[in-house]
């Protein structure tokens, strides 16, 4: 039975009327393309540089227009029939856009040689007998190509990939170019922030990366982070670079200013064999939210996102009922465009016994797609038991889900800096066992916790 079941629903096999496979069909398809639109963040657009107009004439930069990285490698890979690279979805969306097709001739010429050759520093060593894509190191540019390149145009697009892969853990050594540029991607990127006076950067990469050098620089008007995002990856950002999509996701993620900045940097080149657990509960926003000092190293927080438009929140509301506590909010459009809105409601417990963070995402909802003026009024709910912590040293019950007694309140807005406070607090009489377990596997020889 297991071996039938195998091998009649593997993702090549046509199952369904017409041939429908499931995978590669054209449902399938149009969901990735629809996914990588509302998973996309819009983390700049200073004087709404973004959305371009249909008819402008781009010069595009960076070997990833060519060099795009569909997903991630290993179990994360996935076979499909074809991937639209950030040129071509540019080519297919705005086939009246005008692109500098010298500039990208070398790129592509570039990326066909490069991906022939052996794999060099950590992909090497890793075992790879060929290079994958996003591992390709930034070629030189002549300045001569540049300067022809801002003769023909005065916007630019930089693009940037990064290979993402299981059992592939980057390091701080030199030639592992993941968090940081490497130094020929710097040198591309100072020569066209010297030469165009419109730039916008879009980041596919499947991880949180430094982003000072686009975020504190003035000469880039915007930056649209795309992750690695399918095989209509390229589509889908040149459909939200010409405004016939907009980026519809939120950070999940808090992206700081250092690779320092992660407690988790800490010991984690210590040893291939093992890493070190010691920030405890505090990752992500956890940590940055919490620990004094963490929240000035922050340069785009937890559930941050921009829109093409504006939206207000306003009238909301929050109830208890069946041991639910259901948020309500009023979501407005009041800006030029249509977009989508993702209301986040965070709670912070009382400080008590447990270690806790200072704040924690409890729920969220989307709104539908919103024109100018248009309202939508939407609801997320969430389990009380939910605001529970894990007590593994037995504060108040060892190895259990506890609601320690005092008020919870709750912060109902865009991310988890942009949030208002509400008046609603939800009182517990008494510390409250909501989940007695088990411990299993506890760990004997960390050296230090974070508390």
């Amino acid at each position: 039975m297991e071996k039938w079941a195998r091998l009649n629903f593997q993702p090549c096999l046509p199952i369904g009327k017409g041939g429908t496979r499931i995978t590669g069909c054209d449902e399938h398809i149009a969901l990735s393309l629809k996914a990588a639109c509302e998973g996309a963040v819009l983390l700049k657009n200073e004087n709404n540089l973004l959305p371009l107009a249909k008819d402008t004439r781009i010069a595009i930069f960076g070997k990833a227009q060519f060099d795009f990285v569909k997903g991630g490698g290993g179990s994360g890979d996935v076979s499909c029939a074809y991937v639209t690279n950030i040129y071509d979805g540019i080519k297919r969306c705005a086939p009246q856009a005008e692109l500098f097709e010298e500039l990208s001739s070398f790129y592509r010429e570039y990326v066909k040689e490069e991906l022939k050759k052996e794999p060099v520093g950590i992909y090497k060593e890793m075992g790879c007998t060929c290079r994958e894509r996003g591992t390709i190191d930034e070629p030189q540019l002549d300045e001569n190509l540049i300067k022809r390149a801002a003769q023909f145009s005065d916007t630019a697009i930089i693009t940037i990939s990064r290979f993402s892969g299981e059992g592939w853990d980057h390091t701080f050594k030199e030639g592992d170019n993941y968090f940081y540029l490497s130094p020929n991607e710097k040198a591309m990127v100072n020569s066209v922030c010297k030469n165009f006076s419109k730039v916008l950067v879009v980041l596919n990469v499947g991880a949180v990366t430094d982003v000072t050098w686009f975020s504190d620089n003035p000469d880039i008007g915007a930056a649209l982070q795309i992750w690695q995002n399918g095989m209509e990856g390229g589509f889908a950002a040149a459909k939200m670079i010409f405004g016939d999509a907009y980026p519809a996701g939120r950070l999940v993620d808090t992206f700081a200013r250092r690779l320092e900045d992660y407690p988790s940097s800490d010991g984690f080149e210590e040893s291939r064999e093992y890493v070190k657990y010691r920030e405890d509960i505090f990752v992500g926003y956890r940590y940055f939210e919490t620990i004094p000092e963490a929240d000035k190293t922050v340069v785009y927080p937890f559930g941050y996102g921009l829109n093409y438009t504006r939206f207000c929140i306003s009238d909301t509301k929050i109830s208890v009922a069946d041991k639910k506590i259901s948020v309500t909010a009023t979501v407005t459009n009041i800006g030029e465009k249509s977009g989508k809105e993702v209301v986040q409601i965070y709670f912070s417990a009382p400080k008590g016994s447990i270690t806790k963070p200072k704040k924690q995402l409890a729920a969220f909802f989307k709104t539908p797609q919103l024109e100018k003026g248009e309202k939508f009024t939407g609801t997320a709910a969430f389990d009380i038991a939910d605001m529970a912590l894990y007590d593994d040293t037995g504060a108040i019950q060892k190895s259990a889900y506890v609601l320690e007694k005092g008020d919870y309140v709750f912060y109902v807005g865009e991310n988890v800096r942009d949030c208002e406070k509400q008046d609603f607090v939800y009182k517990v009489s008494e510390n409250t066992v909501v989940k007695q377990l088990t411990q299993l596997c506890p760990p004997r020889t960390l050296d230090k916790r974070m508390k």
